[in-house]
This record gives C-alpha cells, structure tokens and sequence, in this order.
C-alpha cells in the first residue's frame, strides 16, 4: 500500500498510524473470512444432508463426513481425487449415471432414491446441479442428498389415517359397520344371563360379505378411528339396555384416554339409570394398566352408575392383580386360550381354577369365553365358573331388536 507523503513529525505520525490501520483492516478481513470459511465447512460438516462434489470424470473434489456415513464409506478414508467407481458400489454408481449426464449437459436432476443403509432401506432425495468454472462451462457435478424415509412414512401415515377416518364414516353412514350380539348363559342354570355386543362391517362392493374384526379393527386403533366405532357401538349398547336386556359391550384404550368420549358416556348413564344398571363395560388387562388414571376415573364413574366393568382377557396381561383392584371391578373375563384346551390340559384346569378362586375372593363373578364343546362346560361348572360364552352356546349374529 502507498501512504503519501506528509512534512514533520506529526504528519510522518499520521502517515505510519495510516499505513498500520490499513494493514490491521485487511488483517481483520482475512479473518473474518477465514472464519466465515471455518463457520461453513463446520455446517456443512455437521449437516444431516450428504454433500458431494465430483468432476466431469466422476473424481471426487469434496464430501462432507454425512455423504461417507450415508454410504458406508470410513470418515477417516481420504476418497477426495479417486474415481466414483473406485469408491462406490455398482448399484449407487447405476443410479448416479441417470442423473450425472444430464447434469454435465447443464440441468440440474432430481432422484428418489432407495439405498440400504446399516442394514436398513432407506430412502434418499438427491439433487444434483451443475458446478461451471469462469467460462461459464460446466466443470463439476455438486450433489446434495436428504435421508427422506421418516417423513415419507410420516406422509402415509397421514393418508392411511384420513382414508380409514372416511372408510368408518362412510360405513356408518350407509349402514354398513354391523352390530352382532354373542348369548351368554348362568352356567349353572343353562338360562340366559346376557349378551356381549361384537362389531362387524360389509364390504363397500355390495356383495354383502361380512368383514371380521381382525380385518379392520387393527387398523382402526393403529390409525385412532376406535372412538368413532366405540362411539357407535356404545350408542347401540344403550339403547338395547334402556329396553331392559343385559349387554355387555367393549371399550378400546383409546377411548377411555378420550376424555370427551369417556364424559359423554357417563353422561348418558346418568340421565337413563334403567341402561346403567343392564350395562356392563369390558375393558383389557393391558389397557387399564397403559390408561390407568383415565381406567380408574371411569370405573368409579360407573361403579357410581350402577355399571358393571369387566377385565376382558384375563390371565394374558403382564400386571398382577393387585394393581387393577383400585379398578373396582364387578367381573372378570377368562381369556378363551385357557378354555379352548380344558378337557385335555390339567394345566390350564389349574389355571381357571386360580382365577375362579381368586375372583371369589374379591367378590368378583367370573365369565369363561371360548366354549365350544359340552365337556369343557361340564369341567367349567364343576370349577364354579358362574358364565360362559362361545360357540357351544351360541355364534356371534346380527342383533335382533
């Protein structure tokens, strides 16, 4: 840098403090810019996205530690100045070509791309664009890729969750999700003591094939439609109790976290205590543990009513029994795979019988699903089971008003 001359002392002070201020600014400036350099390889370092740079020979210029990770490459492995072929698999190298060439002819290419990462197939979204040099030709190729598995999941999630919301609505509106009744009989009297509410749905085709449960009720809890059809099926529990029958009807986890749906319930009963007395609410061992505030508030809630509240499935739980009696049950549910069995396994004999034992203790009645032939009522009777349910005493069909 030139300083122009000054005359005396002060103005050759002036001059040198000019000269000193110039060099410290553009030292300041080099720094400045260093760091902005530091800044932006520490971000593109540490960058979930994988970038790359490679020449019009496909050798590689620059990768950021992601675009090693993603494709199982060491970080520590020097692949700047090697060939793509030499560093990557053929599959990868198959894909890159697709894009690579309309890259070098100057437009950029966009790829969804699978690749299998630690194992697992992942989904990839590349973008690849062309680097030019001061001649304005293109002499590289940059690439940026974003793993883009977990949102595409997230996005069919979202739709399978919207088009099962709108199958359930559409089945009750046109008539089509069904309300089936199970009998239960006084094991001791042969005589009638209930029936068990079942939810069942006809196909959208008009064929009038009957869906079962198992095909679509998984994919109403996964997908949170289990409070629409609670909500109808306890509707329907309610108006045949209000009528004078003993129904029992099932509650899915989700509805009993649902405290709009749980309040309206218990409002409901509160205005008819003729239902609330006929009705009896069936919730799972594995729900009341999962939901146990909201299972505690709504079993005193119907302990209050009148209600019944039966533990379904009994005995196929991983809680203790202790745990549940804050639940104040009126009943208890013996899983059928410990009934199907009985003539011919003492092991499962001993088991119905420790839970018979066990609910009399707690003045709690017993309920055995699953039976389906004469001798295991017999053994059932002799074991002092008070109900049954099952195929023996009668198929789940379509409710008679």
């Amino acid at each position: 840098m030139r300083v122009s001359p000054v005359s005396g002392r002060d103005g050759a002070v002036i001059g040198v403090w000019g000269c000193f201020r110039a060099v410290t600014e553009q030292e300041q400036a080099a720094l400045a810019e260093m760091r902005s350099q530091q800044a932006l390889r520490s971000v593109i370092d540490n960058t979930v996205a994988a970038i790359s740079i490679r020449d019009r020979d496909f050798r590689f210029l620059f990768t950021n530690r992601s675009y090693l990770e993603r494709f199982g490459l060491d970080p520590d492995e020097a692949i700047v100045g090697r060939l793509d072929t030499e560093v990557l698999g053929l599959d990868v190298i198959t894909r890159l070509r697709v894009g690579d060439h309309q890259v070098l002819g100057g437009e950029p290419a966009i790829q969804q791309e699978s690749v299998i990462i630690g194992g697992r197939e992942r989904t990839l979204l590349s973008q690849r664009f062309p680097i030019t040099d001061e001649h304005g030709q293109v002499s590289a190729i940059g690439c940026v890729s974003t793993d883009i598995t977990d949102s595409l999941r997230s996005g069919d999630d979202a739709r399978e969750r919207a088009e099962w919301q709108d199958r359930i609505g559409r089945a009750i509106d046109e008539g089509r999700l069904l309300v089936y009744a199970q009998p239960i009989i006084d094991v001791s009297t042969g005589a009638l003591w209930g029936e068990e509410l079942l939810v069942r749905m006809l196909g959208e085709d008009g064929s009038g094939d009957v869906i079962q449960p198992g095909d679509f009720l998984p994919q109403a809890e996964r997908y949170g439609v289990m409070p629409t059809i609670d909500h109808f099926m306890l509707s329907r529990a309610m108006e045949l109790a209000h009528g004078g029958r003993r129904i029992s009807v099932n509650v899915a986890p989700p509805s009993i976290r649902t405290p709009a749906l749980a309040d309206a319930i218990i409002a409901h009963l509160a205005t008819d205590p003729a239902a609330a007395a006929n009705l009896t609410f069936e919730i799972t061992e594995t729900a009341a543990l999962a939901s146990a505030g909201a299972a505690r508030y709504f079993a005193a809630c119907l302990a209050h009513l009148g209600s019944g509240l039966a533990l379904d499935d009994f005995g196929t739980g991983y809680g203790s029994f202790t745990e549940l009696r804050s639940l104040r049950l009126t009943s208890l549910k013996i899983d059928l795979s410990f009934v199907r069995n009985l003539a011919a396994s003492t092991e499962d004999q001993s088991i119905v019988q420790l839970i018979i034992q066990m609910a009399k203790t707690f003045g709690l009645s017993t309920t055995a699903e699953g039976v389906e032939d004469a001798h295991a009522l017999s053994i059932l009777r002799e074991l002092g089971v008070d109900r049954a349910q099952g195929y023996l005493i009668g198929a789940p069909a379509p409710v008679v008003p």
